[in-house]
């Protein structure tokens, strides 16, 4: 009599796969988007659009109506945003908007007429280049 013994080995392999939705976050501050005025071709658009991933808040809209190059920025010295630019080629009008209210205020103008000009806040100043 002959015994044949077989053995047989299976192997298993598992293969897991992680989608994670990519998200860019800085730090853990909710951040904010606003575009404020422009064109639409030839034609001026003054509505503001927000866009938040924190608390929400709205802005008024602009009160430069102008297919110029306007120019804008984040104020954290008075919590505002400050908006410069227009058609006048005499001199460049300001305005800010204080975050949570629901108009512009005068704020003061530059000195010379500029376009395509770009502002930044440093500090407790704004400092307009180029134009």
């Amino acid at each position: 009599t002959t015994t044949t013994t077989t053995t047989t080995t299976t192997t298993t392999t598992t293969t897991t796969t992680t989608t994670t939705t990519v998200e860019c976050i800085v730090d853990d501050e909710p951040k904010s988007a606003v575009l404020l005025a422009g064109c639409d071709n030839e034609v001026s658009v003054s509505v503001s659009e927000v866009w938040t991933r924190g608390v929400g808040f709205s802005v008024p809209n602009s009160p430069i109506v102008s297919c110029e190059r306007l120019a804008s920025v984040y104020y954290e010295v008075e919590n505002a945003i400050v908006m410069c630019g227009g058609d006048d080629v005499t001199k460049t009008v300001c305005f800010k908007n204080v975050i949570g209210s629901d108009s512009w205020e005068s704020f003061p103008g530059l000195e010379d007429h500029r376009e395509r000009f770009a502002m930044a806040s440093v500090g407790a100043y704004i400092a307009v280049v180029g134009g």
